[in-house]
This record gives C-alpha cells, sequence and structure tokens, in this order.
C-alpha cells in the first residue's frame, strides 16, 4: 500500500475544499447520479458541474460510467467508497505517525 504523503494529503484537502465539489461527494454518497441531476439539484450548470466531476475523478474519489439510453448515452458519476476509505486509512495512519 502506497503511503499517504503531504502533497497528497493537501491536494486531496484543496479539492474537497470546494463547497461545489463537496456537495457532488455527499449528494454521490445517497445515490450514483448524472451530471444534469446533479446541477439541477445544485443549481449550478452542467458544464461546471461536469468540470468538477472530472476533477474527482482524476482525484480517483468519483468512477464516470456511459449507460446506453433511449437518445444515445447517459453518464452517470458514482462515489469510489474504496477510495475514499483508503485515503481516510492513510490519513489517519500520517496523524499517528506525528505523533
Amino acid at each position: 500500500m502506497k503511503l499517504l504523503q503531504l502533497n497528497d494529503l493537501q491536494r486531496i484537502g484543496n479539492l474537497l475544499a470546494s463547497p461545489h465539489r463537496m456537495r457532488i461527494v455527499e449528494l454521490l454518497a445517497m445515490e450514483a447520479q448524472g451530471p444534469g441531476a446533479l446541477s439541477r439539484t445544485l443549481e449550478k450548470s452542467t458544464t461546471a458541474t461536469t468540470r468538477q466531476i472530472k476533477m474527482l475523478e482524476d482525484a480517483g474519489l468519483v468512477t464516470r460510467t456511459d449507460i446506453p439510453n433511449s437518445v444515445g448515452r447517459a453518464t452517470i458519476a458514482t462515489l469510489n467508497l474504496e477510495e475514499i476509505h483508503r485515503l481516510v486509512q492513510e490519513a489517519q495512519a500520517w496523524v499517528e505517525g506525528l505523533s
């Protein structure tokens, strides 16, 4: 298992410091959703919400999946709980190592 480095902790902290991204994480913790549904709930544009989802995906916190539907395809975002749990455990180990 890769040990969490200070720059990893800062990167994740900065990522989740955004109220918009944190709210997306909260909503995805309840259920997988598409960017359109998230943007309506957040009262933000789909473009802005998709950009935030991409940042969370790049960090490994969210997975996007394309699924076929009646008009072509839809994208669904899912919270990557396994990665979040891993990061929390590593952050706890890092903090314990400070004492």
